[in-house]
């Protein structure tokens, strides 16, 4: 959770506005093409909760929970420990927010995998088949 905190951003969404016109003559391959619109002016905006309201449902704790594979319960304490501020970053951008939040937590648990690994020296050898065996389905 930490590392969700001190580590996770998203970008604002924005919208480009073309406004242009169209020659008085164009032949289909030129309209096909586009060739056919002249843009005229470009204008670019950030989407904010208060302009553009967001009718897109998510299901934040299983999606995360999707990403990071972990089990829904596990995703929900996760989240439920973000600071305000960060959890805040989901209203600016939520599919970012999914993404980026189940990234890390991935992430985190790669590293607490590797942290416990432990390595013994022995007198015995082993060549690389071991690295490129393939696992089992069920094994990761």
């Amino acid at each position: 959770m930490a590392r969700i905190d001190s580590d996770l951003a998203v970008s604002r969404l924005q919208y480009t506005m073309t406004a242009g016109s169209q020659r008085d003559e164009g032949r289909r391959d030129e309209l096909a093409s586009g060739r056919a619109f002249v843009a005229q002016r470009s204008e670019t905006h950030d989407v904010d909760e208060a302009s553009a309201p967001v009718a897109v449902t998510y299901d934040l704790v299983g999606e995360v929970a999707s990403v990071a594979q972990v089990t829904r319960a596990s995703a929900a304490r996760i989240l439920s420990a973000i600071s305000p501020q960060v959890f805040l970053l989901y209203r600016v951008n939520p599919e970012e927010f999914i993404k980026r939040a189940g990234g890390h937590i991935l992430s985190e648990k790669a590293a607490m995998v590797v942290k416990h690994v432990e390595y013994h020296e022995t007198d015995r050898s082993y060549d690389t088949a071991i690295f490129t065996s393939r696992m089992p389905d069920d094994a990761s």
